[in-house]
C-alpha cells in the first residue's frame, strides 16, 4: 500500500507539472499574438499620421477618426517650434526629455504611463499651450487638421476627450493683486493681504493646480476646467480658488459666460459653491478637499491664445492639514489700492493691426472656397480683443474672383473664370476708435478642360429567336472617340464602356464583351419584341450615351399557352382508401399547338393537406386519400405545361365524414 500511494503522489506531481508547462506555453503564445497584432496595429497608426502637413492643402480642413492601437491610454502631439511648460511631465521622464531636447518626435502614445511609441508626424503647429493631450473615446481618435503650407495646424473634435493640462503659475506680485481684488465678494470686511498671501503660498508649495481648455469650432465655445491635485496626506481646508479674466480678453464676465435654458450659469462647483465679479473674477469655495478635484466654466466665446496664455488663478487654504513647512517671501502690499481721489489713469488706445498671408485657389469654377479661416486668430489689438473688432473688406477687382467676409471672421473666394489671375484683398480692422489694414493676394491657376468622349449613330439590329448569344454590335470602337480639337485626350480602347439601360429584359438580355467591346443579345422568348440599348461611353471623368433598338423576330409559328379550365368541383366520403376523383383531365385542357394527351399535368397547390391529399396518376387522373373523418373542403389547382407556357385552373374537393352508427341497442 505504501507504493503504490508513493507512485500515486508521482504521478499527479508529474500531471501537475505536465499541466502548468502547458499553461505557461499557451500563455506566451498568445502573448506574443497580441504583440504582434499590436506592433501592426502601432505601424497603421503612424503610416496614416505621417507627413499630417502635406496631408492637407494650404487653407482646406480635413477632419480625422483614428482607430486606436494597443489600448492607449493618452496620445500626445506637441509643436516642437515653440516652447511647451513640461512640469505636467513628470511621471513621463523620456517623453519630457524628448520634446525638451527637440528630438525628431512630435507625436508619443502612451499606455499604463510608459511610452509605447513615438514618431515625426510633419511640422505640427499646435496653440497654446502648443500641445494637446487626447484620451481615446471608445478605442477612436477625432481630430482636424488644416493646411498652413509648411506646417499643419491640429485641433480636437468637439466631443473628443483632452487631457491638456497646463500648470497653473501665478507671479507672487500678481498674486497679491488677485488676493486684494477678492475683497469684492466680502462687502463690508477687510481683507488681510499679508495672512492671504501667507496661505496663498503655503497652499501653493502644497498643491499642484492645472488648467484645460476644451474648445470647439462648430458652437465656438470655450470650456475651462480647473484640477486641484494635493500633494501625498494634505488635506485643504475652506479652500478658494480663484480666476482672474483680463479685461482686454472679456470685458463683462456676465455677457460671456454661458447659461442654460434656466439662465443658470454653466459653472460646475462639485460640494462647493461659487460666486462672480463681472469685472472679471470667478470664485469658487470649498470646505474640504483631501483627493483630486474638478470644476469648471463654460464660455460663449473663442479664448485667443493670448487671452489663454494670461488668464490667472490661485488658490488659498485657510487651513492646510499635513503641509510641509515653507518660507514665505517678503512682498510689498503698498499701493495695491488706488488712493482715495487719485486719479484714473486712462491708457491711450493703439490701432488694432491685422497680417494675412497670400491664397492660391483651387479651380473650381462657381464654387465658394475657404480662403481664410479666422481672421480673429489674425488681428490683434492691445485693449479690445479680436472677436469684439469690426472687420471690412475691399476688393477692386472682382471679374475672376470675387471674395467677401463670412461669419463675422471668416473669409471666402469663389472663382469666375477658368484663367490664370490674381486680385488683392484688403481688410480692415477697427476698434471703434481706430482703423487698421492687411493687405493679401488671392491667385488662381487655370487648369486644362477635359473634352467629353463621343459615341453616336450606333445602327438598330434585327434578330431571330435563337438559343445562343447574338452580337448585335461588332464593336463600339467603331463608333466612339475622344478628341479635344485635334488631340485625341483618350485613346478608343482605354474609354470605359457599360450598357446602362435596357428595357424588355425578359425577352432580350444584352451585354458587352471583349477588347473589341462587342455588344451581344441573348434572346430569352420567342416572340415578337424589341429592346432599346443605352451604351455609355466615360474617359473616366466625362461621360456621353448613345442609345440603339434590338428588333426580336420570333419563330413561326409562335408558341401560345395551354389552356386547362371548367374541372368540376367533386364531392366524396371518408374512405381508407384512394379515390378516384377526376378521371380525365385531358377533356378540360387544350393547345394550339399540342395535342392535350402530350402536355403535363401537375399540382401546384392545395389547402387541408391535413384532411386531405390529392395527385395526379398517369398524366390525366386526379385521386384524393382522406385523412380525418370529418367535413372539410380543399381547393385543388392543377396546372397544365407544353415546355414553355403554362395555364392553371382551380376546383374544389369536399369530403363527407361518416356518420358513427348508433350501437346502444348492440
Amino acid at each position: 500500500m505504501k507504493k503504490r500511494g508513493q507512485a500515486d503522489a508521482v504521478k499527479y506531481i508529474i500531471i501537475a507539472a505536465v499541466i502548468i508547462i502547458i499553461t505557461l506555453f499557451g500563455y506566451g503564445a498568445i502573448t506574443k499574438i497580441r504583440e504582434k497584432n499590436c506592433n501592426v496595429e502601432l505601424a497603421k497608426f503612424e503610416v496614416d499620421l505621417n507627413n499630417l502637413d502635406k496631408l492637407v492643402k494650404f487653407g482646406s480642413v480635413k477632419e480625422f477618426t483614428q482607430q486606436v492601437p494597443c489600448g492607449i491610454d493618452e496620445i500626445y502631439f506637441f509643436d516642437l517650434s515653440k516652447d511647451i511648460d513640461l512640469d505636467f511631465l513628470k511621471h513621463l521622464p523620456l517623453l519630457r526629455d524628448s520634446v525638451k531636447s527637440k528630438a525628431e518626435k512630435n507625436i508619443f502614445l502612451v499606455k499604463d504611463n510608459e511610452v509605447v511609441s513615438s514618431f515625426y508626424a510633419g511640422n505640427l503647429d499646435i496653440q497654446y499651450p502648443n500641445y494637446i493631450c487626447f484620451l481615446p473615446k471608445f478605442e477612436k481618435l477625432n481630430f482636424f487638421v488644416e493646411g498652413k503650407g509648411r506646417a499643419a495646424s491640429v485641433f480636437a473634435g468637439c466631443f473628443q476627450p483632452e487631457c491638456t493640462y497646463v500648470p497653473v503659475e501665478v507671479e507672487d506680485e500678481k498674486a497679491v493683486s488677485i488676493l486684494d481684488e477678492s475683497a469684492y465678494f466680502y462687502p463690508g470686511s477687510l481683507v488681510d493681504v499679508d495672512e492671504e498671501f501667507k496661505d496663498f503660498y503655503k497652499t501653493k508649495e502644497n498643491v499642484q493646480i492645472f488648467r484645460k481648455y476644451e474648445y470647439c469650432k462648430e458652437d465656438g465655445k470655450t470650456n475651462v476646467e480647473i484640477i486641484i491635485k494635493p500633494d501625498k496626506g494634505v488635506r485643504l481646508k475652506n479652500f478658494r480658488f480663484l480666476e482672474s479674466i483680463p479685461k482686454n480678453c472679456i470685458d463683462e464676465l456676465d455677457n460671456y459666460l454661458s447659461k442654460t435654458v434656466d439662465g443658470e450659469y454653466e459653472i460646475t462647483a462639485p460640494g462647493g459653491e461659487f460666486d462672480i465679479k463681472s469685472d472679471p473674477l470667478i470664485m469658487w469655495t470649498f470646505a474640504d478637499i483631501k483627493t483630486e478635484h474638478k470644476f469648471s466654466y463654460l464660455l460663449d466665446t473663442t479664448l485667443t491664445e493670448e487671452c489663454r496664455d494670461v488668464i490667472e488663478g490661485l488658490g488659498v487654504a485657510q487651513t492646510c492639514e499635513g503641509c510641509k513647512a515653507v518660507l514665505v517671501p517678503g512682498v510689498d502690499i503698498t499701493g495695491i489700492k488706488e488712493k482715495e481721489g487719485e486719479e484714473e489713469i486712462i491708457e491711450e488706445n493703439t490701432p488694432p493691426t491685422i497680417s494675412i498671408s497670400d491664397f492660391l485657389l483651387e479651380t473650381k469654377i462657381n464654387q465658394n472656397q475657404l480662403a481664410v479661416l479666422d481672421l480673429w486668430q489674425l488681428a490683434e489689438d492691445s485693449e479690445t480683443i479680436s472677436q469684439e473688432l469690426g472687420y471690412s473688406l475691399i476688393q477692386a477687382d472682382t471679374d475672376v474672383i470675387e471674395c467677401d467676409i463670412e461669419n463675422q471672421n471668416q473669409i471666402w473666394c469663389v472663382t469666375k473664370q477658368n484663367i490664370d489671375a490674381s486680385t488683392v484683398v484688403t481688410v480692415e480692422v477697427f476698434d471703434g476708435g481706430h482703423t487698421g489694414q492687411g493687405t493679401f493676394t488671392v491667385s488662381v491657376r487655370a487648369i486644362e478642360v477635359n473634352a467629353a468622349p463621343s459615341i453616336m449613330s450606333l445602327p438598330d439590329k434585327d434578330i431571330t429567336f435563337n438559343q445562343e448569344n447574338q452580337v448585335v454590335v461588332s464593336s463600339l470602337l467603331l463608333y466612339a472617340s475622344d478628341y479635344d480639337g485635334d488631340v485625341e485626350e483618350t485613346k478608343k480602347e482605354d474609354l470605359e464602356y457599360s450598357i446602362v439601360e435596357q428595357t424588355n429584359r425578359d425577352a432580350i438580355n444584352c451585354f458587352i464583351e471583349g477588347d473589341n467591346k462587342r455588344v451581344f443579345c441573348k434572346t430569352k422568348q420567342n416572340r415578337d419584341a424589341f429592346s432599346d440599348i443605352t451604351v455609355k461611353v466615360s474617359d473616366g471623368e466625362l461621360t456621353v450615351q448613345d442609345t440603339f433598338r434590338v428588333v426580336l423576330n420570333g419563330l413561326v409559328p409562335s408558341n401560345t399557352a395551354p389552356i386547362i379550365a371548367d374541372i368540376p368541383d367533386k364531392t366524396i366520403t371518408f374512405n381508407q382508401e384512394n379515390q378516384l376523383v377526376i378521371p380525365d383531365l385531358w377533356i378540360y385542357a387544350s393547345d394550339e399547338e399540342t395535342e392535350s394527351e402530350n402536355l403535363r399535368y401537375s399540382i401546384t397547390e392545395q389547402i387541408n393537406t391535413e384532411a386531405m391529399d390529392c395527385f395526379i396518376k398517369i398524366n390525366k387522373q386526379v385521386w384524393c386519400e382522406t385523412k380525418q373523418n370529418i367535413g372539410a373542403f380543399s381547393d385543388i389547382t392543377v396546372e397544365v405545361s407544353d415546355n414553355e407556357f403554362l395555364g392553371q385552373y382551380t376546383f374544389r374537393v369536399t369530403v363527407e365524414s361518416l356518420v358513427a352508427e348508433d350501437c346502444s341497442d348492440c
